[in-house]
C-alpha cells in the first residue's frame, strides 16, 4: 500500500456516556487517559480493552482538537475504531467552572464526616478526584483560549 493510504487514515471515535452519544466522528488521533496513564491511539493500533481513568481525553480531526473530561468506564480499541463507554463525558466548552467548584466544596465537607476506611469516604473521594480533574481541564481550556488572542 501507497503511503498516500497511511498518512490519510482515520479512526472512527464514539464517546458514550449511560445518557447519550458525546461525540460520534472520525478523527487522525486521540489520547485517553486510562487508569495506568494515558495513551495515545493512532490508526491500526493493536486491539485494546482498558479501563478509563479520570482526566482529559483529546482528540485531533485535520485542525480542530476535540477536548473534554472523562471520568471512569472502559474504552475498547481495534483497528480503525475507539470506543469510549464512560461514566461521564463533558466537552470541554460546556464545562461551567462556579458549578464545578460549588460541588467540590460541598463533596469536601461531605467526605469530612466519613471515616477513610468508609465506603462513603471512598466513593466521595473518588468524586472528589473527579470534580478536581474538570477544574484542571477548565484551566487549561482558559489558557488555551488566552494563548490565541
Amino acid at each position: 500500500m501507497s503511503l498516500y493510504y497511511y498518512i490519510n487514515m482515520k479512526l472512527q471515535l464514539e464517546i458514550i456516556t449511560l445518557e447519550k452519544t458525546v461525540y460520534s466522528g472520525d478523527v487522525d488521533r486521540v489520547s485517553i487517559p486510562t487508569k495506568m496513564g494515558e495513551i495515545t491511539i493512532l490508526p491500526n493500533h493493536i486491539p485494546l480493552v482498558s479501563a478509563l481513568g479520570v482526566g482529559e481525553l483529546r482528540a485531533v480531526a485535520g485542525n480542530d482538537m476535540i477536548s473534554m473530561a472523562v471520568v471512569g468506564g472502559f474504552t475498547e480499541i481495534s483497528p480503525g475504531k475507539v470506543v469510549v463507554m464512560a461514566d461521564t463525558a463533558e466537552m470541554a466548552e460546556e464545562l461551567q467552572e462556579e458549578k464545578i467548584k460549588v460541588a467540590k466544596e460541598r463533596v469536601e465537607e461531605l467526605i469530612k464526616k466519613y471515616p477513610k476506611e468508609s465506603d462513603e469516604y471512598s466513593v466521595l473521594s473518588e468524586r472528589l478526584e473527579n470534580e478536581l480533574a474538570k477544574l484542571k481541564l477548565v484551566e487549561q481550556f482558559k489558557d488555551k483560549k488566552r494563548r490565541k488572542v
